[in-house]
């Protein structure tokens, strides 16, 4: 409706202008007359200049109220200020009966000495907390002890089993010894016989003793290879030993890793736990603020509707009152001007000299008239057109659209040229007739009557533009306001509102029971993790021992095997020194014939002993075998008591780590309390200052303002009580939170952000420049009438003199897009395209030779342009126009000139052709870039 508005404002206006000589129809003769177009240039200086391009929207002043209450009932004796008093911190504002005070103040002692009881009770439970964390860290420390005695016993262990098996190695070397010994003595026996036979046969016994001689040196030769052959064998299970204890050693290092790693999937897993704790507890404070936050919000749309709606019915009135006095205004400015023309009408005939054809001259002037009115009624129409496309080119910034609005725009400056030449013609023709009605005597009356009649029509227009002017400030300030949306509207916003809040308060009262439930889930977990890694860590242990005594077990025999390679080397160098002894018993046996001959009959002595020591090893040998099968049980029960040892070492970590939970939840339970007390302390002293300002307001009888500010309203009564927490006046302080609430609309929030810069105007202090930033934009689009979508924005003013800025006051804003400060800039108007080539023309100062220079430009409003080279400050360039004048003969040139001024059209007296022309609408340059912004379309070129 606005745009329609002022659409049509315009219209009027040039209808007005366009019509303004045609209020006398005189006849006159004909002079004929020649167009000319002639090419005008201008000079135009290169100066420092500033480009701003941005959005602009209209917004609405709004500064915060903050309220000032009393905590309890009051008797207000005199109110000491009025809505609109400036105070300052301290200032006087109410005097109060306080005498009932004083049982408040007692009350709030006893709510102070009651806190204090409630914190010594709170220290006196931290202290019993620290007793039970001595008493729980005394219990971990009888828990170490054992531990460590636990670990002594199994190395005891170890140390038993480790004689144990050096006592079975010492009872398999007896046995060893004694079955050697029965062999000696079996062997010894064998030989007395032998001696005996030998001694028998003495001569036959020498040879055949020879050659029992050779066969003990072959089969000690047999045995030689024999045990070659078992070192080599034992070489080789050796070998295989080695081989053995290198798996073994891998497994152990492969079984540690694997547990460390185990222990430590456990730990980073009971720490992750930790986190999400915390992180759980950040999210459910997070969430608290957040509905808090749109409570608030709610609150404040809420006010803000209800504000709009309470007022909306008065100021659509008054829109609607002050339409009607325009449009009345407008028909007594018509009226005026029929009366104007019917009195040229009514007093031609007393007008008329019978010595000049004014019939014919009449004639002319009517049908230049009609022409005027035919090329103002054309140009009116193409300029509607011209304005659409603009229009729809800013809207809908395509190909097409551009090419609508060129076209349009060629149109309309077509028929604005032709309608000045019309007008031209129509001047020319009335300045003749009026010259030829003075020449007649009777032109000073009807002149005189008629310019006062013309006098009436500008006082007329003048009320009409007030009436205008008026309408469109408070239509624009409407608009701000209430934007698209009628009273039902807002009411349905309020409706929504009053929902969201009810759907926040439901949000707000299932908080509690969903952080109970969070916050128990994520200490389960926690408490299953951290036990988790009490169990990864026994496991590890467990694993190294056993381990190790694989290792161990390895070397035990590769050490054994080692042993036996060593002897059997030893039994080779003593079968080889037997066989070197048998070759020299070879050579003396015929002597030892004769000593065994002596010692045959001591054989039968020794032969007795011995068959009795051989039968008393037998009973050795099955003493030791027996000793060894014990001592392999002692070693299955010390290994059994190792395996029960780690079990309770396992329940001991078990035990610490309960106590070292229960000492965790103690500390809790300290923090929790200290938290408590922290609070209490927080509210005694909240209690304090609260009895101060009662002790205050007891012994002054008054309430003082608190901060700086402007009363806005005063809720409190002389005379009357004021209950607990009730409002007793509004303080603004439009100093430092002044805000204006805008919207701009889904095509162009993208362009918009938080700390965005803004330039500030407000219609009421027109004379003051204002800046600002962007301080929120809501991203819950605001109802509208007709489909659009739009979004509020708040905007924070951070820079000028905010005095006498009221609630409510209309503002325009520009969100600033693009801006260059102090650059060298030129009048667009003096820019010349030639395909991709951008220059302008400069004319020499001593020869006149106009040259072209080529320039690179920047950022443009449409009005001036940045030159980023090409030209420098203080040049000089020209502004070329094309200019149409109407060329007379000599017969009627010296009676045009001379009424040339009063004849121009309204708002052109005294001006030249060129200036005519240059007060046209800018036409777009041929490059125009799609988009728009205030001040006119942007543009950074070449």
């Amino acid at each position: 409706m606005n745009k329609k508005l002022v659409g049509g404002l315009i219209i009027a206006t040039l209808a007005v202008g366009g019509g303004y000589g045609g209020y006398t129809y005189y006849q006159a003769s004909q002079t004929s007359s020649q167009v000319v177009t002639e090419i005008v240039a201008r000079e135009s200086a290169v100066e420092l200049g500033s480009i701003t391009i941005g959005l602009t929207e209209s917004g609405t002043i709004s500064i915060p109220t903050e309220t000032v209450t009393f905590d309890y009932n009051l008797l207000i004796n005199e109110i000491h200020v009025k809505e609109g008093y400036a105070v300052k911190e301290g200032d006087l504002l109410f005097s109060v009966y306080a005498e009932d005070l004083e049982d408040e103040i007692t009350a709030l002692e006893d709510q102070i000495e009651s806190y204090l009881d409630q914190i010594e009770n709170y220290e006196d439970a931290i202290k019993t907390y620290y007793k039970q964390i001595t008493t729980y860290e005394s219990q971990i420390t009888t828990y170490t002890r054992q531990i460590r005695n636990y670990e002594t016993n199994i190395r005891n262990y170890n140390s038993q089993i480790a004689s144990y098996y050096k006592q079975q190695e010492s009872i398999r070397d007896s046995q060893d010894d004694i079955r050697d010994a029965q062999l000696d003595l079996l062997d010894a026996q064998d030989d007395l016989r032998d001696y005996q036979l030998d001694i028998r046969d003495a001569q036959d016994d020498v040879r055949s003793s020879q050659e029992d001689i050779r066969e003990q040196q072959d089969d000690l030769r047999k045995q030689q290879e024999t045990i070659y052959k078992n070192i080599a064998s034992l070489e080789s299970e050796y070998q295989s030993l080695i081989q053995q204890r290198e798996v073994a050693v891998n497994n152990q290092q492969m079984g540690i890793a694997q547990a460390q790693l185990t222990y430590q999937q456990a730990l980073n897993l009971a720490n992750t736990s930790e986190n999400t704790y915390a992180v759980s507890m950040i999210n459910i404070e997070t969430q608290l603020i957040e509905l808090e936050k749109k409570a608030s919000d709610y609150q404040k749309e809420k006010a803000s509707l209800e504000s709009l709606i309470s007022t909306y019915d008065a100021d659509y009135a008054k829109l609607i009152a002050l339409e009607d006095a325009m449009d009345e205004a407008e028909q007594a400015v018509s009226d005026k001007e029929y009366e104007a023309y019917m009195f040229s009408r009514e007093y031609g005939d007393y007008l008329t000299n019978n010595n000049i054809d004014l019939d014919s001259l009449s004639d002319n002037v009517d049908s230049l008239y009609a022409a005027q009115n035919t090329a103002h009624s054309t140009m009116n129409t193409t300029f509607n057109l011209y304005v659409n496309a603009e229009w729809a080119y800013q809207a809908n910034p395509t190909d097409e659209n551009y090419e609508n609005y060129q076209s349009a725009l060629t149109e309309y400056a077509t028929a604005y040229t032709n309608w000045e030449t019309a007008v031209s013609a129509y001047n020319t023709a009335r300045d003749n007739y009026r010259t030829q009605v003075v020449e007649s005597g009777l032109y000073d009356s009807a002149d005189e009557n008629y310019w006062i009649l013309q006098d009436e029509i500008d006082d007329l227009e003048d009320i009409y533009d007030t009436h205008r002017n008026a309408y469109t400030d408070f239509s624009a300030e409407f608009s701000s306001l209430y934007g698209n949306s009628d009273k039902d509207d807002l009411e349905e916003q309020l409706e929504e509102v009053l929902y969201n809040i009810q759907l926040n308060a439901i949000s707000l009262s299932s908080y509690d029971q969903t952080q109970a439930n969070d916050l128990i889930s994520a200490q389960q977990t926690l408490d299953s993790n951290q036990l988790a890694v009490t169990n990864a860590e026994t496991v590890y242990n467990h694993t190294l021992i056993s381990l190790q005594d694989a290792v161990d077990e390895v070397d035990s025999k590769m050490s054994t095997t080692l042993d036996s390679i060593y002897d059997l080397y030893d039994d080779i160098d003593s079968l080889t020194k037997d066989i070197a002894d048998l070759d020299d018993d070879y050579i003396d046996k015929y002597d030892d014939i004769a000593d065994l001959e002596d010692d045959y009959n001591d054989v039968f002595g020794d032969i007795a002993d011995l068959v009795k020591e051989y039968n008393s090893m037998f009973g050795d040998i099955e003493d030791l075998e027996s000793d060894y099968y014990d001592i392999f049980a002692d070693i299955a029960d010390v290994e059994y008591d190792i395996a029960d040892t780690y079990i309770d070492i396992a329940d001991t970590y078990a035990d610490i780590a309960s106590v070292e939970g229960d000492i965790l939840d103690v500390y809790d339970d300290i923090k929790d309390t200290e938290d408590d007390i922290a609070d209490l302390r927080v509210d005694i002293e909240e209690l304090y200052i609260e009895i101060a300002e009662l002790q205050e307001v007891l012994a002054t009888s008054a309430i003082y303002a608190h901060k700086d500010g402007i009363i806005s309203s005063i809720s409190a009564t002389e005379g009357a009580t004021s209950n607990a927490g009730s409002t007793l006046l509004s303080l603004v302080d439009s100093y430092e939170n002044t805000y204006i609430s805008a919207t701009v609309s889904q095509d162009d929030i993208n362009q918009v952000f938080v700390g965005q810069d803004v330039n500030i105007e407000l219609s009421a202090l027109s004379d003051v420049d204002y800046k600002g930033v962007i301080d929120s934009i809501y991203y819950t689009a605001s109802p509208s009438m007709g489909g659009a979508v739009n979004y509020y924005i708040t905007v924070k003013i951070t820079d000028g003199d905010t005095t006498g800025v009221y609630e409510g006051m209309s503002a325009s804003v520009t969100f600033i897009t693009e801006q260059c400060i102090d650059v060298p800039v030129v009048s667009y108007r003096a820019l010349n395209t030639d395909r991709n080539r951008t220059y302008v023309k400069v004319q020499d100062p001593v020869t006149g030779e106009i040259t072209e220079v080529d320039i690179e430009t920047g950022l443009s409003d449409g009005s001036i342009v940045e030159v980023i080279s090409g030209l420098k400050e203080g040049d000089i360039v020209l502004i070329e126009s094309a200019v149409t004048t109407m060329e007379t003969d000599s017969s009627s040139s010296n009676n045009s000139s001379g009424a040339s001024d009063s004849a121009s059209p309204e708002g052109m007296e005294g001006m030249s052709m060129e200036d005519m022309m240059n007060s046209m609408p800018m036409p777009m340059p041929t490059d125009a870039p799609s988009g728009s912004s205030s001040g006119g379309p942007g543009n950074r070129g070449q």
